[in-house]
């Protein structure tokens, strides 16, 4: 079973390659990046993101993970990633993650990337609902998910050790149901 490339207007979702290796540890190796986010580390250790790139087939196999390259279509440049994890079929869900390097914020491709992610989810997955969580401090990523339908369904305050910091964590999540009536 191979993994899916989807497509937007402007980008292409497609599987991560050996080759992406040294780009997705300079665009996520970034401190804001960082960050921003709960599981990638600072500084980025050289070889992981070939170790995580080398686990996504079986992964993928195992129904447990769909991670995507985010590429821009006109230049097939990579900008960062986004994937479902934790899939379940028997609950019908899976858990959203995204991040993209710091030159492509605030231009809407996460947005484009996290739609065209979501719609793959409940129609070709057949998931019955999303979720995911940030940082409560990145307000992006919040708005990320806001704009993309999801609804904020809470937060736990200081629930994460990061990087040292007690976080509080806010959590959303939207329903098959709500993708169409959208």
């Amino acid at each position: 079973m191979s993994m899916p490339i989807l497509q937007t207007s402007r980008l292409t979702l497609r599987p991560f390659n050996t080759a992406d290796a040294p780009r997705v540890e300079l665009l996520a190796g970034n401190r804001v990046v960082s960050s921003m986010t709960a599981r990638i580390p600072h500084p980025y250790p050289n070889g992981l993101a070939a170790r995580w790139i080398a686990s996504h087939q079986q992964a993928y196999r195992e129904c447990r993970l769909l991670a995507l390259a985010i590429e821009l279509k006109e230049c097939q440049t990579l900008i960062g990633a986004v994937s479902l994890s934790d899939i379940s079929s028997f609950h019908r869900r899976a858990e959203l993650g995204y991040w993209l390097g710091t030159d492509f914020w605030q231009q809407g491709y996460c947005c484009e990337a996290v739609m065209v992610m979501i719609n793959h989810a409940f129609t070709s997955l057949e998931l019955n609902r999303v979720d995911g969580h940030c940082l409560s401090k990145n307000k992006a990523s919040a708005n990320v998910m806001i704009n993309c339908g999801m609804q904020f369904e809470g937060e736990r305050r200081q629930h994460l050790n990061i990087k040292g910091h007690l976080e509080d964590i806010s959590y959303f999540g939207i329903l098959a149901s709500d993708w169409q009536q959208a």
